[in-house]
C-alpha cells in the first residue's frame, strides 16, 4: 500500500485512516491500557484487554504491552522486549518488513508512542501513531469493533535493529552527575511530579534535568501541536542541535514527547529506558525537588531599537543635531560614530565639553530629554517612522513563549526610547528599559538591562542573545560575550561575532532567537 500521511511525520490522521483500513498491508495495532484505582485512591494501570475488548478500530490487533511489547523478565515494567521477543510479537501481529503500521490507544496517545519507539528500535520503518487516537477516531466518524479481533495472518519478523534510540542508566548518570556534558535531560513528567510535590519516596527529578510535560505538547482535542512543542523546547534552550535524553516515570511519557519532537522537527530525542523506575531504585543515586539548581534555564532576548526595530537612525540624528543647535552646540563636529560611546549622553558630554569646555551637567541631561522627545512627537506626526518589517510580530511572540524575557538597551535618551517602543506596540512601563539617560556607554546599558531582567524574575539562569544594527551594538556583544544577532538596516557590513544577518524579521520567528542564545556567565 501506499505509505500514508507527509513524508517524515510519525502521524496519521483519522480521515487517512478511515480512507485506508482494510487495504493490504496496513496493520492496526491498539496499545491500550486500563486505568483505574487501587484501595487509596491511587491511579493504577493494568493490561488493556478488556478496554480493548470494550471496544476497538475495526480489524485492530491487541498489543500488550505489559507482557509482550515490553520484556516480563525485566527488573522494570515497560522495558523494552528482547528481539526474540519482538519478532514473536510481530509475527503473530501480523507484522512484516513492509507493512505500514499504525499504532493508536484510548488514552493519551503515550502508550501508542512507546509501542512506536520500540518498533522504530527494532528497524520497522513505516510505523505511525494515530494523531489523537481512539477519541480522534470516534470524532471522524469511524466504527468499532468489540469482542476479540480477527486473528491475524503471521507477519515475517524484522531485519535490522537501532539500539542507540534508547537510553541506560550508565549513560544518564554520566549526563547528570558527570562534568561538561551538552546532552539535555528533558523530563516529560507534569509539573507537580518534577517538583517533588507528590508523597511518595525519592520524589522529584533527575540532577540537571528541565520539564516538558508531555501532556504540554498536545492540542484540547488530544492531537499533537508541533508549533507548541517547537516553542516549549525553545524556552528551555533546545533547538535542532541540541541532544536530547528524555524520561519520564517508565518511560512512556517520554516516548510521547519524542514522537512529538519528530513531529515538530526536531530530531528524535533518545528516551531513557527505565527511566525513574530504575534511578529511584538506585539508592545511592540523588534526587532533586523544586526547580533544582540546574533546571529551569530561560532565554533574554535584548534589542536595541534605532535600525533594529524601526528605520529611525536618521530621524534621530537629525533631531539631536536640531535640539543641540538650538543650545548653540554643534552635534556635527564630528561624525556620530566616533564619539567615544555612540549614545546621547556621551554625544551630549563631549559636544558641551568641545564648546563650553565642562561637562553636561545632570539637570542640562535631563532638560534635553524633554527637548528631544518633544522633537521626535513633532516628526513623527509630520513624518511616521516606519517598522523594520516583521519586528512587532517577533516581539508579539517572544512575549507569548513560556520563559522568555525581553529587554531593551539603546543609546537613546529614556523619552525618546520610551516614544520609539510605543511605535512597535511595546509598553515601556511593562518591560525593561536601559537607555543612555541612566549610563554612559553601550556596555553598561547592556549590563543593566540584564541586570534588570534578573531582578525582575529572581534568578540569573538565563541564556541570552542580542539584536543590534551597528558596530557599537556588535563590539558591545563581543566585549560581553552575547551572540549576537545583526540588522542589515544601515551601512555596517557585520564580522564574525554575527551568528547571524537579517535584512529585516520576515523569515524569522521568535523561537529562531531563542535557539540562537547561549549562557554568559560574564554577564550576570
Amino acid at each position: 500500500m501506499t505509505s500514508p500521511a507527509t513524508p517524515g511525520s510519525p502521524l496519521v490522521s483519522a480521515d487517512w485512516l478511515l480512507e485506508h483500513l482494510g487495504e493490504a498491508g496496513l496493520v492496526v495495532l491498539d496499545a491500550s491500557i486500563t486505568r483505574g484505582e487501587d484501595e487509596h485512591g491511587r491511579t493504577v494501570f493494568s493490561d488493556g484487554e478488556q478496554t480493548y475488548l470494550a471496544g476497538h478500530l475495526p480489524g485492530a490487533v491487541f498489543a500488550d504491552l505489559f507482557s509482550v511489547w515490553s520484556d516480563p523478565d525485566g527488573e522494570f515494567g515497560f522495558t523494552r522486549p528482547t528481539p526474540a521477543q519482538v519478532e514473536a510479537a510481530a509475527r503473530a501481529a501480523g507484522i512484516g518488513p513492509d507493512s505500514t503500521v499504525v499504532v493508536y490507544d484510548q488514552l493519551s496517545g503515550a502508550y501508542a508512542a512507546r509501542l512506536w519507539l520500540v518498533l522504530r528500535s527494532y528497524g520497522f520503518a513505516d510505523v505511525r501513531l494515530l494523531d489523537g487516537g481512539y477519541a480522534a477516531w470516534l470524532a471522524a466518524g469511524g466504527q468499532v469493533e468489540t469482542g476479540p479481533g480477527p486473528e491475524p495472518t503471521p507477519g515475517a519478523g524484522f531485519t535490522a535493529v537501532d539500539a542507540g534510540i534508547f537510553a541506560d542508566l550508565d549513560e544518564v548518570r554520566e549526563v547528570a552527575l558527570g562534568a561538561g556534558s551538552d546532552v539535555r535531560l528533558v523530563c516529560a513528567l507534569r509539573r507537580p511530579e518534577f517538583l517533588g510535590d507528590e508523597a511518595r519516596e525519592r520524589s522529584g527529578h533527575i540532577p540537571g534535568s528541565v520539564n516538558l510535560p508531555y501532556p504540554d505538547v498536545l492540542d484540547e482535542d488530544g492531537t499533537l501541536s508541533p508549533a507548541r512543542t517547537r516553542a516549549l523546547a525553545a524556552g528551555l534552550g533546545i533547538d535542532a542541535g541540541t541532544p536530547v535524553v528524555a524520561y519520564c516515570g517508565g518511560g512512556v511519557n517520554a516516548a510521547g514527547l519524542a514522537l512529538a519532537f519528530v513531529e515538530a522537527g526536531l530530531p528524535l530525542p533518545r528516551v531513557y529506558d527505565a527511566s525513574l523506575n530504575e534511578w529511584r531504585a538506585r539508592t545511592e543515586l540523588p534526587m532533586e525537588i523544586g526547580e533544582g539548581s540546574h533546571a529551569g534555564r530561560e532565554t533574554l532576548v535584548v534589542f536595541d531599537i534605532d535600525g533594529t526595530l524601526l528605520h529611525s537612525d536618521g530621524q534621530h540624528n537629525a533631531i539631536i543635531t536640531e535640539v543641540l543647535a538650538r543650545r548653540g552646540l554643534d552635534a556635527t563636529i564630528k561624525a556620530f560614530g566616533t564619539y567615544t560611546h555612540y549614545t546621547d549622553s556621551c554625544v551630549i558630554n563631549e559636544v558641551h565639553e568641545a564648546t563650553v569646555g565642562t561637562p553636561a551637567s545632570a539637570e542640562l541631561l535631563g532638560q534635553l530629554d524633554v527637548e528631544y522627545r518633544e522633537a521626535l512627537e513633532a516628526h513623527v506626526a509630520q513624518h511616521p517612522i516606519v517598522e523594520v518589517p516583521g519586528a512587532r510580530r517577533v516581539v508579539e511572540e517572544l512575549a507569548a513563549l513560556p520563559g522568555v524575557h525581553m529587554a531593551f538597551a539603546t543609546g537613546s535618551l529614556r523619552g525618546m526610547a520610551e516614544l520609539k517602543l510605543g511605535l512597535v506596540g511595546v509598553d515601556a512601563a511593562e518591560v525593561v528599559l536601559s537607555t543612555a539617560s541612566e549610563h554612559y556607554s553601550r556596555e553598561e546599558i547592556v549590563r543593566a538591562a540584564i541586570a534588570g531582567v534578573v531582578q525582575r524574575i529572581g534568578h540569573d539562569r538565563l541564556d541570552l542573545v542580542i539584536l543590534g544594527d551597528g558596530a557599537w551594538d556588535e563590539r558591545t556583544a563581543a566585549e560581553l560575550g552575547i551572540p549576537f544577532v545583526g540588522l542589515a538596516t544601515g551601512s555596517h557590513t557585520f564580522g564574525a561575532q554575527a551568528v547571524r544577518v537579517l535584512d529585516d524579521y520576515t523569515d524569522l520567528a521568535g523561537t529562531d532567537l531563542v535557539g540562537l542564545a547561549r549562557p554568559c556567565p560574564g554577564c550576570l
